[in-house]
């Protein structure tokens, strides 16, 4: 270790940090310097949390995770800050980060807003609540899913292990099922489950409308 300390004297702290951090994986036991380098990466975190826009330390948060990836209890937090805007465009969150810590830090509050999601074709949609029927959506195009009350400005869907971020909005599709059927939504409130369903053998046809499912008989 005081051979790697002289190698990065003259470089910045988090190079050893990192260096630390990865020696660690590669002998296998505690060092005494894992405490003091973790330390110092969680302090940059916590530094970065409140400057969030600033480049240069963002620059180093995403040459950071490039490195080292999930390594350290502050990878989680400072991957959603670091990839924040990147998040709200969908970015998927890699294997290995904590995808609710990721999404929690990334997000933003946003005031309480109830929605419909429903189904249109082959996409789902968020639809505001506000101006409609809650009861019974008579106007409403699409099938009716879920309502939902969102105080968050991103929605998390989890795939099998692969975990992205939705932005909440309204101007486009929230999610297209030939991307795939089987996943889960979760608000931070509440987790829903979507599967496709399978065509009984008594139906000649199934399909949605407003008001619900709705199958053929033979």
């Amino acid at each position: 270790m005081a051979l790697l300390r002289q190698q990065h004297i003259s470089q910045f702290p988090a190079v050893w940090a990192e260096e630390v951090l990865m020696l660690h994986d590669l002998v296998g036991f505690a060092l005494p310097e894992q405490e003091q380098a973790q330390t110092f990466l969680s302090r940059f975190t916590r530094q970065f949390s409140g400057r969030a826009d600033h480049l240069g330390m963002r620059q180093f948060a995403k040459r950071h995770l490039r490195r080292l990836g999930a390594k350290g209890e502050h990878s989680h937090l400072l991957y959603g800050l670091a990839y924040r805007e990147e998040l709200c465009h969908g970015q998927t969150i890699p294997a290995g980060f904590d995808a609710r810590v990721v999404q929690a830090i990334a997000q933003q509050a946003t005031a309480k807003t109830e929605y419909f999601l429903v189904q249109l074709g082959e996409e789902l949609w968020l639809r505001p609540l506000a101006g409609w029927s809650k009861d019974y959506p008579l106007s409403l195009h699409g099938s009716l899913l879920a309502f939902l009350t969102l105080e968050t400005s991103l929605l998390t869907l989890k795939q099998g292990e692969v975990h992205k971020t939705l932005a909440v909005q309204t101007e486009r599709a929230l999610w297209g099922l030939e991307e795939g059927n089987d996943f889960e939504l979760e608000t931070g409130r509440e987790r829903l489950s979507f599967t496709a369903i399978i065509k009984s053998v008594w139906a000649t046809r199934i399909w949605r409308n407003s008001k619900g499912l709705v199958a053929m008989a033979r």
